[in-house]
């Protein structure tokens, strides 16, 4: 049966409510043929995010009014491949309540690494053109420094960019100042040198699976990638929610302020591609 993700938004949401929410939707999940498998709560923003398996949307649907009456704002199919990549595959659950590896618990927040690696060259025929696109060692250094930090690349083929995703903030903050350095040491390395040299552009965004009516992380890439694109050449911006994590997840504040320095980004900013485009 196909895969869907569910998105509640509540005033105020505790984990025990969910629970008992989650106990109910199994009491009379087998008089619709659906399954509930887990779910996901972030108490500060009154979210919840349910992941079941069904005939279609309104089965579902009919479920959760019939079990305890709280219908959905948004539910959406999901591949389950790209289910994985997002939210990740070895997920430890306890009954439907879905943990991080250190068990806290997942409140559904995901981090989004973009970068846009584009090949600098002087063009004077045909073959240079093939210059513009990734250079492969770069793409390389990008996705060995993901995986060195615990990210996953998501293949998304709409267009070149390279996209990882992150639980940690910390992760993703030091990820990408990792990518910035290696790149830029790279373009010193090949600067007397025309077909060596890039110009990339990266950014990290915290965002959320589903919000009122758009697709399973629809929005999310579309606004991470939109804050790539006006980010100043060989430079990081930062969502500013995401700034507020960071903080919240380390003691090690001071060590990054010339780093938050260069890096913040208003959520003026964050919304200024939209406008734009």
């Amino acid at each position: 049966m196909p895969l869907f993700m569910d998105f509640h938004q509540f005033e105020s949401i505790t984990v025990e409510d969910v629970k008992k929410a989650h106990i109910a939707d199994i009491s009379v999940q087998e008089k619709f043929g659906v399954k509930y498998h887990q779910f996901w709560v972030n108490e500060d923003s009154g979210s919840v995010f349910c992941l079941v398996e069904g005939p279609d949307p309104k089965t579902c649907e009919l479920c959760h009014q019939v079990a305890h009456g709280n219908i959905a704002c948004n539910i959406q199919e999901v591949e389950p491949g790209f289910f994985n990549l997002l939210m990740g595959e070895k997920q430890f659950i306890d009954h439907g309540l879905t943990l991080k590896h250190d068990g806290s618990i997942d409140n559904g927040n995901r981090i989004l690494l973009v970068a846009d690696i584009r090949g600098i060259t002087f063009l004077d025929n045909a073959r240079h053109f093939r210059k513009l696109t990734i250079p492969i060692r770069a793409k390389k250094s990008v996705l060995d420094t993901l995986d060195l930090f615990g990210g996953r690349f998501v293949e998304h083929s709409s267009d070149d960019n390279l996209i990882g995703v992150f639980e940690s903030a910390v992760h993703a903050v030091q990820c990408v100042l990792k990518i910035q350095h290696d790149l830029s040491d790279s373009n010193l390395k090949n600067l007397n040198r025309d077909d060596g040299r890039i110009v990339f552009r990266l950014s990290i965004y915290k965002c959320q699976p589903l919000h009122h009516s758009d697709g399973f992380f629809e929005r999310a890439i579309q606004s991470a990638k939109r804050m790539c694109l006006i980010t100043p050449a060989n430079q990081i911006s930062v969502s500013a929610n995401l700034m507020d994590l960071f903080k919240m997840e380390t003691d090690a504040v001071d060590s990054y302020k010339i780093q938050f320095h260069q890096l913040g980004f208003s959520e003026a900013d964050e919304h200024f591609p939209a406008k734009a485009v």
